[in-house]
C-alpha cells in the first residue's frame, strides 16, 4: 500500500451482501452522527445530557451550543464498572444518558435500572452484540466512520419510539459530492496515478469542519444507495479478521485493548502505551511511514484520572474491510519493528 489509514478512498470493489438496512430496517439517516443526536434531544425535549468524560468534544460543544445543558460520569475505554458509575448519578427529570461502545470492545449493556432515557452511541460496532440486543430508548451511529461513505449518521428506537423525520437539503447533497470527489482522487493516488495529494487532504478538511455548519439534512443519495448495498456482515468479517492478524504481534511498548467477549466487531486495533512520550515517538514514526494512526480523542487539557491517562497513551491503527491480510502483515511488520 502506497499508505495506510486516514479517511476512507472510494471503494469500487467492495462486495455487496446483506445490508445494515436489513438489520434496522426502522431507521432515519442523517447527514452524520451528531445531527441525528440533535435530532433526538430535540424530540425529546431533554434539559441535560449525561456525556461520559472519555467522548468526542467536537460532537459535545455542537450540542452545548443549543443551550442544552451538559454533565459528565466517569466512562473510558476498558470500563467494565460503568453499571456501578451510572447507578450512583443524581439524575433530574429532563435528564438523558449516553453511553458509548468504545471502539466496539463492549458486550451487551442493560438499561432496565437506569431511571432516565438511555441514547447509545454504536458509530464503532454497528451489528455486534450490544446494538442487536439493545434495550435503549434510543441508538444513534456515525456511519461514515465505519463504512466508505461521504456522510452519513443514523438513528432507530429499540423500543419503537416514533423517529423524528428530516428532509435532504441541497448544501448536503453538494457537501456529499465534494466529499466523493475527493474519496475518488485518493483511491487514484493509492493506486499510483498523478493525483496530487494535498488537493484531496483540502477538500477532506474543508468538508470536516463543514460537518458542525451543515443545516440538519437526510443523508445523502449516494451515500444512501452505498448503505443499502454494502454487505455488512462481509466488511466486518475482514475487518475481524485483519484485527486479529494484528494481535498476534509482539509490541513490548504497547497492549492492545481487547474485546469483552466474541461478539464484539473491534472498530480498530487500539494500543495503549506504556507512556505518553512513548506514543508520540510511535505516532511520529509512523506518520513518517505513510502510516496515519487517529488519537481517539484528544480531551481537554483539564481533563484528569483515567480518561486523560487513556487518551494521552493511545493509538488506533485503521484495520477495516478496505484492507487485505496481506496489507496488515505490511503493517504488522512496521508496527513491530517501531513498537520493540
Amino acid at each position: 500500500m502506497r499508505e495506510f489509514g486516514s479517511d476512507f478512498h472510494f471503494c469500487n470493489d467492495i462486495k455487496r451482501g446483506l445490508p445494515f438496512s436489513d438489520y434496522f430496517p426502522k431507521v432515519i439517516y442523517y447527514a452524520c452522527g451528531r445531527q441525528a443526536l440533535l435530532a433526538v434531544l430535540e424530540r425529546g425535549k431533554y434539559r441535560r445530557v449525561w456525556f461520559p468524560r472519555y467522548f468526542c468534544y467536537d460532537v459535545i460543544d455542537y450540542i452545548c451550543q443549543t443551550g442544552i445543558k451538559v454533565s459528565f460520569y466517569n466512562d473510558f475505554p476498558g470500563n467494565q464498572d460503568d453499571d456501578d458509575v451510572i447507578d450512583k448519578l443524581n439524575f433530574q427529570v429532563g435528564d438523558v444518558l449516553l453511553r458509548m461502545n468504545y471502539f466496539g470492545t463492549r458486550s451487551w449493556r442493560d438499561n432496565s435500572r437506569v431511571p432516565v432515557p438511555v441514547i447509545e452511541d454504536h458509530s464503532h460496532d454497528l451489528i455486534g452484540e450490544w446494538s442487536i440486543k439493545s434495550n435503549a430508548n434510543w441508538c444513534i451511529a456515525s456511519l461514515r466512520k465505519t463504512l466508505p461513505i461521504a456522510e452519513g449518521g443514523v438513528l432507530w428506537s429499540p423500543v419503537g419510539y416514533v423517529l423524528p423525520q428530516v428532509e435532504q437539503t441541497n448544501e448536503n447533497e453538494f457537501f456529499s459530492k465534494n466529499r466523493f470527489m475527493a474519496m475518488e482522487m485518493k483511491r487514484r493516488y493509492l493506486v499510483g496515478e498523478d493525483v496530487e495529494k494535498g488537493k484531496f487532504r483540502d477538500v477532506y478538511m474543508a468538508t470536516e469542519n463543514g460537518f458542525k455548519d451543515l443545516p440538519l439534512s437526510r443523508i445523502s443519495t449516494d451515500s444512501l444507495e452505498l448503505v443499502q448495498s454494502i454487505g455488512i456482515e462481509e466488511w466486518y468479517l475482514q475487518k475481524k479478521k485483519n484485527w486479529n492478524h494484528l494481535l498476534q504481534a509482539c509490541f513490548s511498548s504497547a497492549v492492545c485493548l481487547p474485546l469483552e467477549n466474541e461478539q464484539c466487531n473491534p472498530f480498530s486495533l487500539v494500543l495503549l502505551f506504556n507512556s505518553n512520550l512513548k506514543r508520540e515517538e510511535v505516532r511520529v514514526e509512523l506518520i513518517k511511514r505513510n502510516i496515519y494512526p487517529s488519537v481517539l480523542w484528544n480531551l481537554p487539557e483539564n481533563s484528569t484520572g483515567k480518561e486523560i491517562d487513556i487518551s494521552k497513551r493511545m493509538l488506533s491503527l485503521h484495520c477495516d474491510g478496505r484492507y487485505t491480510l496481506e496489507n496488515m502483515q505490511e503493517l504488522r511488520n512496521e508496527l513491530e519493528e517501531i513498537c520493540n
